[in-house]
């Protein structure tokens, strides 16, 4: 983590070094991380619901794949860096 090496940082162990350093779990993540801890699964649906979109309109809409979409939604699949980045991190602020 500490080296760059690794994108995605597991909840639980975010969990424990924010209690180890008494810190709120938020000033450990950057902002991908932090999509990812607060649910991505949750977080698309909410956005795509929020838009008015069905799953197919959605993936249509930003040039998704609807079966990479499903397993983001479903949790079967851990969104990456660089879709994330493509697709819903200037849209995240939709939700806000």
């Amino acid at each position: 983590m500490e080296t760059g090496a690794c994108t995605h940082y597991p909840a639980a162990v975010m969990d424990k070094l924010a209690a180890l350093y008494q810190v709120p779990v938020e000033e450990l993540l950057d902002e991908y991380n932090l999509f990812l801890y607060k649910g991505q699964a949750r977080q698309i649906i909410a956005l795509r619901e929020k838009l008015g979109l069905s799953r197919t309109a959605f993936a249509r809409q930003f040039g998704l794949s609807e079966r990479s979409l499903r397993a983001w939604e479903s949790g079967e699949k851990v969104i990456s860096k660089g879709c994330w980045e493509k697709y819903f991190r200037k849209l995240a602020g939709v939700l806000q």
